[in-house]
């Protein structure tokens, strides 16, 4: 028998301690659902490992494709749950997911989601408020390394020298973006630079500045929509090249949209 009860109060123990609780008593409680967890699944495992091929046939997909997972993954999963508690960093090669393997951690500094897990996407704003998304490269898809490419990408969707202008934030600034930028003949780069930075790009009249300033923040309900009509937010897909392609179908998803609303503002 699995005390599921007693999991349940560890695991409440764990997730919603006090904020201000100290580092020992968060161990202590991460130890405790760590021990109620370690047994049973010890015991699953080995019941799983000792399944004849013939009662393995009989399981529905899902039994089957979970019964893959934890003995695959369980053991491995708590060993290094366990590093963790004892050291208070976690290796480097930590399994995110069980039924995904492209998953990184990422810390974008948000005061409400310090850790956010999944895979990136590169998202472009033009004109007419529709969105166009870059290939991915990587699950983390580096801001300041996709500038290069999400240019190339425009040019490709829409040819040669038809950007005059092109805004970002800070996480995209780097000295090859600036150049990049203008070397492609970009009249009006609003790339965001750090305070640190003592080289100024050429410096704008106020009317420029403020719309690339309310243009750069302006993305930023865009992609909420984006996440609203599609996969692009929280994905229930199960693989890791739906969840690719799901985040592309939200994009198109907007687009559609977007298409249907100035298709309705033509008729009017």
């Amino acid at each position: 028998m699995v005390d599921i009860k007693g999991i349940a109060l560890n695991a409440r123990n764990c997730f919603f301690q006090k904020r201000y609780s100290s580092k020992e008593d968060k161990a202590e409680n991460l130890q405790q659902l760590w021990e109620s967890v370690t047994e049973p699944l010890a015991r699953v495992i080995k019941a799983c490992k000792s399944l004849t091929a013939k009662q393995a046939d009989k399981l529905k997909w899902n039994i089957t494709k979970a019964k893959t997972q934890v003995i695959e993954y369980g053991e491995a999963y708590l060993a290094a749950a366990k590093i963790f508690i004892d050291t208070g960093k976690a290796i480097k090669d930590k399994r995110l997911s069980f039924h995904l393997s492209e998953v990184e951690c990422f810390s974008k500094g948000k005061a409400h989601k310090k850790h956010e897990f999944g895979r990136a996407f590169q998202l472009g704003r033009i004109g007419g408020n529709f969105m166009f998304v870059g290939a991915c490269t990587s699950v983390r898809m580096d801001d300041k390394k996709a500038v290069v490419p999400m240019l190339a990408e425009h040019e490709k969707l829409f040819g040669v020298k038809t950007v005059d202008s092109l805004a970002t934030d800070k996480g995209y600034y780097s000295k090859k973006n600036i150049k990049h930028a203008q070397e492609k003949g970009i009249a009006k780069i609003g790339i965001q630079q750090p305070c640190t930075v003592n080289k100024k790009i050429a410096p704008l009249s106020p009317e420029d500045e403020e719309t690339l300033y309310n243009r750069r923040s302006g993305i930023e309900p865009l992609i909420g929509h984006v996440k609203q009509g599609g996969q692009l937010g929280r994905s229930r897909m199960k693989s890791d090249s739906t969840i690719e392609s799901s985040g592309y179908t939200s994009v198109l998803g907007f687009n559609l949209r977007q298409t249907i609303k100035a298709k309705f503002k033509m008729a009017a």
